[in-house]
């Protein structure tokens, strides 16, 4: 005589078993259209939005091996769908380790063309991001749990229909961040840096997991006792997810703010920078032939000072003498031991070119810049 809990079981299964096979075909085209782009080197295939991430190989290894459980379960065959969940679990298990040790096994470069052009910032995840990680691992759970004929029917479906609303709820979060168009970093990131194949194909299997696990005889008075600790978990990855992204978003307007101040501030430097080049040239080679470190010489270096904003001396280097510094104060013999430690020997008139100009630093102050500009004596 069959029991009536295993008659629910097969009964639900047999009910809902051609949700199974839509599934299925889905995942397995996802995952086979990315991997052939991967070996074909069809660039639309593997990364159809240029500001979206791609889709890696172990990503497209998974969404097969989920597409195969699947359509083992919509014809019976058990031992197939384990053999396929648990193939999905050790891939998701790999993306976990990854990310915690900085493991790379190399497979992204290994199971693609050189002629592929992908847009993959420097801070992606080298195996898979945490988002997709945590899919694999809760789709291969769900998975093996139906696969392996668990005999508790109460507790099967409360945690296939847990791991399936969560899975759902996770990647439906994904893909409305990418089509409102969240934060790059969170696009490519370690944490929700998903390829829109992956977040479609694991969104798709998070509902064929809840609906298995939703029973018939369920009512709006007698709800699954799942639904509750899914929707508070499937609330708060939403809740966290979109918070992370809006962070995000606030941190890359700020950087974008600070580069872009950055830059006019470079730009005002260079400028300053090269008026000061341009009149210390002009005080180096066309200045009258009086003897350095006369009256008539200390007059126009100091008509150079006052005419140069940030200039505080001159320091003149001749071979073989020691150095003419205007002012002098109190660190002159300091500052003339420096220059004649810091100044590189390819600053010597001989070597260098007529235009060349050097900029060092001097060790009594991080926030002085030495000059150096070499002439030759007809």
């Amino acid at each position: 005589m069959e029991l009536p809990q295993q008659r629910n079981w097969r009964s639900d299964l047999l009910r809902l078993r051609r949700s199974w096979a839509p599934t299925g075909w889905l995942l397995i085209l996802l995952g086979g259209t990315g991997l052939l782009g991967r070996l074909l080197a069809i660039s639309v295939l593997v990364q159809p939005f240029v500001t979206r991430a791609p889709v890696r190989a172990l990503s497209c290894l998974g969404l097969l091996s989920f597409g195969v459980a699947a359509l083992a379960l919509d014809r019976r065959r058990r031992r197939v769908a384990l053999i396929a969940a648990v193939i999905g679990i050790a891939i998701g298990y790999l993306g976990v380790l990854s990310l915690v040790t900085g493991l790379d096994l190399g497979i992204d470069k290994f199971l693609v063309r050189p002629e592929l052009q992908l847009s993959v910032p420097p801070g992606s995840a080298k195996i898979l991001p945490l988002a997709a990680a945590i899919g694999f691992l809760l789709g291969g759970g769900a998975l093996a749990i139906i696969a392996a004929r668990f005999r508790e029917a109460t507790a099967g479906a409360f945690a296939v229909g847990l791991a399936g609303a969560t899975l759902a709820a996770l990647n439906l979060t994904v893909l409305v961040g990418q089509i409102v168009g969240l934060s790059p970093g969170l696009q490519f990131g370690r944490l929700a840096g998903v390829s829109p194949q992956v977040a479609l194909g694991l969104f798709a299997l998070g509902v064929s997991l809840a609906s298995w696990a939703w029973s018939r005889d369920w009512t709006p008075a007698i709800y699954p006792a799942w639904i509750p600790v899914a929707v508070g978990l499937a609330s708060l990855t939403a809740v966290l997810l979109m918070w992370r992204g809006l962070v995000q978003g606030q941190r890359d307007d700020f950087r974008a703010l600070l580069g872009a101040v950055a830059r006019g501030t470079g730009d005002r430097i260079d400028e300053a920078m090269g008026h000061t080049n341009i009149a210390l040239w002009r005080a180096a080679w066309l200045s009258p032939r009086e003897a350095i470190g006369s009256e008539r010489w200390a007059a126009q270096m100091a008509s150079v000072l006052e005419a140069v904003p940030g200039l505080a001396r001159i320091a003149w280097v001749a071979t073989g003498l020691p150095a003419v510094i205007l002012p002098a104060s109190a660190d002159s013999a300091v500052l003339r031991l420096q220059l004649a430690m810091q100044l590189p020997r390819s600053i010597t008139p001989r070597l260098a070119a007529l235009d060349s100009v050097r900029h060092f630093s001097l060790a009594d102050s991080t926030a002085t810049v030495a000059i150096a500009i070499p002439r030759c004596d007809l």
